[in-house]
């Protein structure tokens, strides 16, 4: 994954696979970490609320704007 790993449930091979690749590597968690911030930011309230207010839009339903 860019910004993570996703391990099976239970396979505990695989989790200790992910996490000494991760432990081994200062360049991969550095490159996961910015994935993950900048993914993270798509999530932000701001973001949220526009995303929002245009679905409402959207809809025909015009709420009163949200404080931000």
């Amino acid at each position: 994954g860019v910004n993570g790993r996703l391990i099976p449930d239970g396979d505990d091979a695989a989790f200790t696979a992910a996490l000494t690749e991760l432990m081994d590597s200062v360049e991969l968690r550095q490159q996961m970490g910015a994935a993950a911030l900048a993914d993270a930011a798509a999530y932000s309230m701001p973001h949220i609320v526009t995303r929002w207010e245009a679905a409402f839009a959207r809809l025909g339903v015009h709420p009163e704007p949200a404080v931000r």
